[in-house]
């Protein structure tokens, strides 16, 4: 019995009773038609593309911006405490030759 159907079903016959072989229904020459279900997944498939580039472009965009902001306020604050610890050292400068005239006056 299992001979048989082994050879049945090699040889094309079984189930399926044309005589083209058991696939030749499912890979026949003719192309696949369209179902509307099939549009509709293209159609979800392609916009979930395009918003996945788009939240790929936004976070590209908002990173850039942040990095932007933080490089400014990064390099205002270097300024402002350079000016900050330079104005210190030309004070503290200041007082010491002052110290030292007034020490020299004195002898």
């Amino acid at each position: 019995h299992r001979a048989k159907s082994s050879s049945s079903l090699a040889s094309g016959s079984g189930t399926n009773n044309n005589s083209k072989g058991p696939t030749s229904t499912v890979f026949s020459n003719s192309k696949y038609k369209e179902t509307p279900e099939l549009k509709t997944s293209k159609n979800v498939l392609y916009w979930r593309i395009a918003f996945l580039l788009f939240l790929c472009c936004t976070a590209a965009a908002l990173g850039y911006g942040a990095y932007w902001f933080m490089r400014d306020a990064e390099d205002r604050l270097a300024q402002e405490r350079f000016d900050s610890v330079t104005e210190r050292a030309l004070a503290v400068a200041q007082l010491v030759i002052e110290e030292k005239k007034k020490a020299t006056d004195a002898f």
